[in-house]
């Protein structure tokens, strides 16, 4: 879902509410904020504050991402497995060095295959 508006993030707010079978109270638990406050919230009072909406997506397990206008979702999925990946493989001394036909090459590999 793209969010342009404040009305997109309430209607998302409440879209991951329901989807996760949660009432209003058990979200304001979990968020640690009173049940009026969601309810606030999800019909549009004013007065919200960006920390509790913060809290509120972090209560249903939910992470807000920017993307640039125009990319995609799964564009920044891509992105986001191939810098988890690259971060994994430096932890193991970096990324596998290849030789012909896809094999890795033995004079990088010290003769082990």
């Amino acid at each position: 879902m793209e969010i342009v508006s404040v009305s997109d993030v309430r209607n998302l707010a409440r879209a991951q509410r329901r989807e996760q079978g949660l009432t209003q109270a058990q979200l304001a638990d979990r968020a640690g904020v009173g049940r009026q406050w969601i309810s606030e919230f999800e019909n549009g009072g004013s007065g919200t504050d960006l920390a509790l909406v913060l809290r509120l997506f972090a209560a249903l397990g939910t992470s807000l991402h920017a993307l640039p206008r125009g990319s995609t979702a799964a564009e920044a999925e891509v992105d986001d497995r191939l810098t988890d990946l690259d971060a994994h493989l430096r932890g193991f001394g970096g990324w596998p060095t290849v030789g012909i036909g896809g094999w890795p090459d033995p004079a990088q590999t010290g003769g082990v295959v």
